[in-house]
């Protein structure tokens, strides 16, 4: 049996252009140490459809060699990546390649990586395709995206208690130092061994771009600081995000904001999230244009989108950053009492969450308004999911959000039983409630004199 899944996972490896003919005795050796076998010989097998069944039947044996300190998914995980890390080349290997990709093109380059983030399992394609996603067509607004997790391992109780126990040496600092680079991995740390990383350089800074390995959208990756430096929103963040796209046209990249509520999970490092895939944000057009004093060469208006989104689009890049920070500082002083919003209470409550694009040739940025103030009546955040909503998402509303696509919790496939499409109907209808609820700026004469009074305020 462990003959013919070495078989095929060497033929997998070859075929699919990660090792060479010439490289399989090698491979082999280095499978068998890693499992606990002492001998290998060629023989005809089954073809499986993809890698996680080839890998499946090489586990158990290892499991069954004591190679596994336990039988679970992280401990699984753990050894799948060593092995798949046999197969994906070392870092200057890679970057030789995909910067020989990217003389050609950008989109050879970023396809090159993907596609190797995929054969050698960094991207977990297989549970990603258990996520269970749809679309709602919503008034006035069009269709927004929706999916309930499924991709995630839910980790075994006598891991947590392992994890409790286990020496915490901080190093990785976080999931997104630069050192995670082929990390073992341990039971508080997901395993790093087979992943990579691309280094891109943003102005005088390094940074380096990855694929998300539970991927949300098409191409999902993330573009992270090389020291691991806390996320805020500057004019560097506006630099940093056009130059991105400017490197590489075919993404999007956007950056959560820097406050908590209405930023993303892991606010401890600076990064951004992108991809290649359009969100029903970037879909919308303009609900009104605008000016702003002495930005005549911008064009720029208010996104008919439910968050309340300015977007400024032009040829200059460096133009369109000095406006994105412009509006950046006005909107951290700017309080507007008839649209609750207050710039400071006991802490700035103001944020912006950016996205930057190019689009039919010229610099395209939407700069989302955020607010994370509490109240005794919301004290999960005024312009955060509302209580009412919570059995559908009570977790931040982040930047993939606030763009339009849903990350829902796999709780709700126990909660709602089938999930038919009257359901799926009833569930985007509610998150579309919970992006208006975000909103700083309702879609009312209110709300819409409320920005109209914002952008004055821009100098």
């Amino acid at each position: 049996m462990i003959n013919k899944a070495i078989s095929e996972l060497i033929d997998y490896a070859i075929s699919n252009g990660m090792i060479e003919k010439s490289d399989e005795i090698y491979a082999v050796n280095r499978v068998l140490n890693l499992i606990g076998g002492d001998s290998f010989e060629r023989c005809d097998y089954e073809k499986h459809n993809n890698i996680e069944e080839i890998l499946a039947p090489i586990l158990d044996f290892a499991n069954e060699n004591g190679k596994l300190e336990m039988n679970t998914t992280t401990y699984r995980d753990i050894l799948s990546a060593d092995i798949m890390d046999i197969f994906t080349p070392i870092p200057s290997v890679l970057y030789k390649k995909f910067f020989a990709e990217y003389d050609k093109s950008p989109l050879d380059a970023t396809e090159y990586f993907y596609n190797l983030s995929k054969k050698n399992n960094y991207i977990m394609c297989e549970r990603i395709n258990k996520n269970i996603v749809w679309k709602t067509n919503v008034k006035d607004y069009g269709e927004i995206d929706l999916s309930i997790n499924l991709s995630k391992p839910e980790k075994d109780p006598k891991e947590i208690t392992l994890a409790k126990l286990s020496k915490q040496t901080g190093y990785p600092k976080c999931l997104l130092c630069k050192e995670n680079m082929g990390f073992e991995g341990n039971a508080s740390h997901p395993p790093r061994a087979n992943h990579r990383i691309i280094p891109v350089d943003l102005g005088d800074e390094q940074w380096y771009f990855q694929y998300s390995p539970y991927g949300y959208f098409n191409e999902h990756c993330i573009l992270f600081h090389g020291e691991h430096e806390p996320m805020k929103i500057t004019r560097k963040t506006f630099s940093r995000l056009l130059t991105f796209v400017e490197k590489y046209p075919h993404y999007f990249m956007g950056s959560n904001a820097g406050l908590p509520i209405v930023g993303g999970s892991i606010l401890t490092h600076d990064h951004y999230q992108g991809g290649n895939y359009e969100f029903p944000c970037a879909k919308a057009d303009f609900r009104f244009k605008v000016k702003f004093d002495g930005f005549d060469d911008i064009e720029a208006g208010v996104v008919n989108w439910i968050l309340s989104t300015i977007r400024i689009i032009g040829e200059d890049k460096d133009r369109v950053i000095e406006l994105a920070d412009r509006i950046n500082t006005a909107w951290k002083q700017f309080t507007s009492e008839e649209n609750g919003v207050l710039a400071y209470t006991d802490a700035p409550h103001n944020a912006i969450t950016p996205i930057a694009r190019k689009r039919n040739g010229k610099f395209e940025m939407d700069l989302i308004l955020r607010n994370n103030r509490t109240s005794d009546e919301h004290p999960y955040g005024i312009f955060h999911a509302h209580e009412e909503y919570h059995y559908i998402k009570k977790e931040n509303i982040g930047l993939i959000e606030a763009m339009g696509l849903a990350v829902l919790p796999p709780r709700l496939t126990t909660q709602f039983g089938e999930l038919t499409d009257e359901v799926k109907e009833n569930i985007g209808q509610v998150f579309a409630k919970i992006l208006e609820n975000c909103a700083v700026f309702k879609n009312n004469e209110v709300g819409n004199n409320g920005i109209l009074e914002f952008i004055k305020t821009v100098k």
